[in-house]
């Protein structure tokens, strides 16, 4: 399983799940297991990645890859939103996850030699 190495992000605390609640008569509820692991997400927020061309002009994703946007494009379409990879979280250590929602690249920096503008991906953890 292939391990997401990328630099420049941050984790962005989220709620914990709290469980199923079953709401009662006369606005009680009543808490309740839940049948099925508690799925979290983790939201990566980036401050930039980089286009980066080689020699020739052309765009690459095998130099500096952990700070390139276009091999996060290649590591995106060779899992999409089904295949799982490991996330090394900085709290919770190495978690199977899934990207939760499509990559949508985002603009270059006008004049930023390549580093894009700030963007964010949202990945849900997979239970074993």
């Amino acid at each position: 399983m292939e391990t997401f190495d990328f630099k420049f992000y941050s984790v962005v605390p989220g709620a914990y799940p709290a469980g199923d609640t079953v709401q009662l008569g006369k606005g009680h509820q009543v808490g309740v297991k839940p049948l099925l692991p508690i799925q979290r997400t983790h939201v990566l927020e980036f401050s930039s990645l980089q286009w980066i061309k080689d020699s020739g002009g052309v765009i690459v994703s095998d130099i500096r890859p952990t700070e390139n946007m276009l091999a996060l494009i290649e590591f995106y379409e060779a899992h999409m939103m089904w295949r799982r990879f490991t996330f090394p979280h900085e709290i919770y250590g190495d978690m199977e996850v899934r990207f939760k929602d499509p990559l949508v690249p985002p603009k270059a920096i006008t004049g930023g030699s390549g580093w894009t503008q700030p963007f964010e991906i949202t990945l849900i953890e997979q239970p074993a």
